[in-house]
């Protein structure tokens, strides 16, 4: 009833088909021998669009997307993260979308398929015994379970598995649909690392012996190694926009990202600025405010935490930068998107949060590149991947076999051509 005072009922109902139980659609079926789940185009059907990278599931939404908004149907397209809504038109995140309202508590989560479910179900009066989902809409879900899971904040393997797609209850009423081409060596090689058949090993994890054309193994300091072979002549070409936009250096923590990107800064001319963040403890919602005077601000400077910038970031013009939250959609300003710095004063951004919403990104965690299509990737594992599909994530960021180099390396700094994969094969069982 909320949204219908808001968009009132009559447009609220054209947008939606009818319920497969109804008896208007049960004598209609009937008379052609079939069943309402037979006719999508009356009764809905929820699907699954599985391929993986550059089979054109981009192509194939804006395709469906455009055909059936050419005959006068109403199409919905989200995403689940900004930068992935930029690539079909008029599309937005899921949260945006329907104003899924979750509030700001460490625990807070929702499972938005099933959320919409319920809600549609409830708007299409149709009950769990009804047996169709969504409210008897179509609903087509696409992707590719090769790549990073769901992330389960301190959740075991258990909690992962239950937190993917094709473990929801909702997959037993699910239609497969397969994309697949012609595959050369270098993808039937990507797709055996995303399937778990390179290397050996067991319980998910699997050491993968890599090609040694891709591998750098000529060096004294891996960190200049990595940036030479990825930006080359980047001392002459920080201002080149394609230059930089075509290019990602990519590792598994931010430890290693922030000793690439500090050494690319030191490298490339131009004066350099220190901004800083403003820390405090909100103290408003606590009974007890003893134990937090104790936390001095030198303490929460020293934190480094995933998804908030470090307390201090260096800039200098021309600077290649990444946002961390979404600020503007229809601008394209979203979590991801990457910018270049052109001018820089005493304040970058001021905002009552009291820090700044981007961080360096000549180089980024691989759970950033998601949504990157580049020419040129480097990969820097002194440590291995630790999760399912990171690995995978890294090599398809690239456009082309010849645009992809890794370097690995012991503790000692020693070169090796064995890192780990981590693939959870029973994801992929279902499908």
């Amino acid at each position: 009833m909320a949204i219908c005072s808001i968009v009132g009922f009559l447009d609220l109902f054209l947008t939606f088909t009818c319920n497969p139980y109804w008896p208007e659609v049960q004598w209609f079926v009937s008379a052609l021998k079939l069943i309402a789940q037979d006719r999508p185009d009356i009764a809905g059907g929820m699907f699954f669009l599985y391929g993986y990278g550059g089979t054109g599931k981009t192509f194939m939404w804006k395709t469906l997307a455009s055909a059936l908004r050419s005959k006068g149907d109403i199409v919905l397209t989200v995403a689940s993260s900004g930068i992935a809504s930029l690539l079909l038109p008029n599309d937005r995140t899921a949260h945006s979308k329907f104003s899924i309202h979750v509030p700001t508590l460490e625990n807070s989560t929702c499972n938005i398929h099933q959320a919409l479910d319920k809600t549609l179900n409830d708007i299409m009066r149709m009950s769990n015994s009804d047996n169709a989902p969504f409210g008897g809409k179509v609903v087509v879900f696409g992707g590719n379970l090769r790549k990073i899971l769901p992330i389960i904040p301190r959740g075991s393997r258990s909690d992962i598995m239950h937190a993917t797609k094709n473990a929801s209850y909702l997959w037993d009423y699910c239609t497969v649909l397969k994309l697949t081409k012609k595959i050369k060596s270098f993808l039937q090689w990507l797709i055996d690392v995303g399937d778990g058949k390179q290397g050996k090993g067991h319980d998910g994890c699997y050491g993968i012996e890599l090609p040694s054309d891709f591998l750098i193994t000529n060096f004294t300091d891996s960190i200049k190694a990595i940036v030479s072979h990825t930006y080359p002549d980047i001392q002459k070409k920080y201002k080149d926009e394609k230059f930089l936009k075509s290019k990602a250096i990519l590792a598994a923590t931010n430890e290693f990202i922030d000793h690439i990107n500090d050494y690319i800064l030191n490298i490339i001319p131009g004066e350099e600025k220190e901004y800083f963040n403003c820390d405090s403890i909100d103290i408003t919602d606590v009974a007890a405010t003893e134990c937090y005077e104790a936390v001095t601000p030198e303490f929460l400077h020293s934190l480094k935490i995933s998804r908030i910038p470090n307390h201090i970031i260096r800039l200098k013009t021309n600077t290649h930068i990444m946002l961390i939250q979404n600020l503007d959609q229809a601008e394209g300003l979203c979590n991801e998107t990457r910018l270049i710095i052109s001018r820089m004063t005493n304040h970058v951004i001021e905002m009552t949060r009291r820090q700044f919403l981007f961080i360096v990104s000549y180089a980024m965690i691989i759970n950033k590149s998601q949504g990157q299509s580049l020419q040129f990737v480097g990969l820097y594992l002194p440590q291995p991947v630790f999760s399912h599909g990171q690995l995978y994530m890294e090599f398809l960021r690239v456009q082309s076999k010849s645009g992809l180099k890794i370097l690995i390396h012991d503790k000692e700094g020693k070169p090796l051509n064995i890192t780990t994969n981590v693939v959870l094969k029973e994801v992929l069982q279902n499908l």
